[in-house]
């Protein structure tokens, strides 16, 4: 339009050689509603063709018949853990009708012919009911492809679900992600998770009974980790038959856990430390 930068809200740019950054645009709440990527504007092939290395296993189909796309179902997450830096933290959470997403997903099927979907979201399933929603309208529709989600784990913790689970099994999903981080009490109170073992251990069980594939992940480093702590994380792991993606805690900029290494002496310099990580 002509106008001004700094009328232009939620960017950065040099003005007279100065950093400049304008107010935070609005958040857009109903995210059911933006337009469907247009991949028409991609050499989109090469992409289905690559993404065939980026699906785990079971498989139903062989590999090289796989063709997939992403699709995004939500915005953030619902938790605040103390390790955790992502674009939309303290922003609440945002997720599209099960509508929306079938919809997108139909027509990313007729048009590119998949027979898989990443859902690649940081939490795709935050309670039961929604869950059902979106099992039940793939079912409805009459859309077959493969596809694994995330949710937190303490979603899935009582025998009745089941049938929650059946019905995602029904609707194509083929597994869930979600994280235990450690098997000690006081590390996940420290890192705000909210959740307990007891609750993982549950419904890795449930999980298990309904034929899913389960993935978990680890945060290896906390203050109070010892010795003790990473084998009774590891042996809670071997005792629910699944691997675990391990890693360890590097605090980002935005995290609770960056502020607490600067407070406590751990980051002195702050830009040797960036530039190190």
């Amino acid at each position: 339009k002509g106008d001004a930068l700094d009328n232009v809200r939620g960017i950065s740019f040099l003005k007279e050689g100065r950093g400049v950054t304008t107010p935070q645009r609005p958040l857009i709440k109903d995210v059911s509603g933006l337009p469907f990527i247009d991949y028409s504007i991609f050499d989109v092939e090469s992409y289905i063709q690559s993404s065939r290395v980026s699906v785990s296993e079971p498989l139903s189909i062989p590999r090289q018949e796989v063709r997939a796309l992403p699709v995004n179902t939500a915005r953030g997450c619902i938790a605040n853990c103390g390790f955790c830096y992502h674009v939309f933290r303290g922003l609440p959470y945002r997720y599209r009708s099960a509508d929306s997403i079938v919809r997108e997903i139909k027509s990313l099927i007729e048009r590119y012919s998949l027979n898989y979907i990443f859902f690649w979201d940081e939490l795709t399933f935050f309670s039961k009911k929604q869950t059902l929603e979106l099992a039940q309208n793939i079912i409805d529709e009459k859309i077959v492809f493969y596809w694994i989600a995330s949710c937190r784990s303490n979603l899935f913790n009582e025998d009745s679900d089941l049938a929650v689970l059946k019905k995602l099994k029904e609707a194509g999903c083929m597994g869930m992600s979600y994280s235990l981080e450690s098997a000690d009490t006081r590390i996940l109170k420290s890192m705000n998770k909210f959740t307990t073992v007891e609750q993982f251990t549950k419904q890795t069980e449930l999980l298990h009974k309904a034929g899913f594939a389960v993935w978990t992940s680890l945060v290896l480093g906390y203050p109070q980790e010892t010795p003790e702590t990473i084998k009774k994380t590891f042996d809670c792991c071997v005792q629910n038959r699944i691997y675990p993606s391990a890693g360890y805690l590097l605090p980002q900029p935005g995290s609770q856990m960056y502020d607490w290494a600067i407070e406590n002496g751990f980051i002195k310099d702050e830009e040797d430390y960036l530039i190190k990580m």
